[in-house]
């Protein structure tokens, strides 16, 4: 094999691994990440509440979770929350829910400038008549209203649904105003294979001399 083509079959396994790590996960099922920030200024110095949910569309559903970590400002929060269904944890370090019944987790909180957290959701793969499962987020102002765009189907300001057969995660879907800013995690995989293929391509440049005949003065 000479060195020009065992060069060009280098940068294909690279390119496909990159491919592989920036595409991967979000066709699968399995689990999505997002860091979420709202834009809660319009609302700062007033307390309302923030509500979790995570609901199938029929019973039994396959078993999907969403586990929210990393919240902000936790000074404002004013527990303790009020939850129904399968919720466990709370907003101090790490809320987590499943779909096995209709799940809810609301708390009161003063707010600030801004909110954040991350969410991680989880899925299974279910058969071909199993229900979707929505994970939505919600604000309310101190009078008990949702606050969200005019197009929100329930007055939630973020949706992210989970389709039932396959397990896969449709894009999320938000409803400002206030704005709302996703950015997805990658997992520890996807971290690994780009890694892998930057590795391929830094060697790539390490070997452009190899095999080329230096011309004497």
């Amino acid at each position: 094999m000479n060195i020009q083509r065992a060069r060009s079959i280098l940068v294909m396994t690279a390119l496909l691994v990159i491919a592989a790590a920036a595409w991967g996960p979000a066709a699968l099922a399995g689990s999505i990440a997002y860091d979420v920030t709202v834009d809660t200024s319009s609302l700062a110095g007033t307390t309302g509440g923030i509500e979790f949910t995570l609901i199938a569309g029929n019973t039994p559903a396959p078993l999907d979770t969403a586990t929210i970590t990393a919240f902000t400002p936790q000074a404002g929060l004013v527990p303790p929350p009020t939850t129904s269904g399968d919720v466990s944890g709370d907003l101090s370090g790490r809320m987590s829910m499943d779909n096995q019944a209709p799940s809810l987790y609301f708390e009161t909180l003063t707010y600030g400038s801004t909110l954040s957290f991350q969410v991680t959701l989880s899925s299974t793969a279910g058969s071909p008549s199993s229900a979707d499962t929505l994970f939505a987020f919600y604000l309310f102002d101190s009078a008990g209203n949702p606050v969200s765009g005019p197009n929100s189907p329930s007055g939630e300001i973020l949706d992210i649904n989970i389709q039932g057969p396959s397990g896969t995660f449709d894009t999320p879907v938000t409803y400002p105003p206030p704005a709302i800013t996703l950015i997805s995690v990658p997992e520890p995989s996807s971290v690994v294979l780009l890694g892998l293929g930057a590795g391929v391509v830094a060697g790539l440049g390490r070997w452009r001399g190899v095999g080329r005949v230096r011309p004497t003065t």
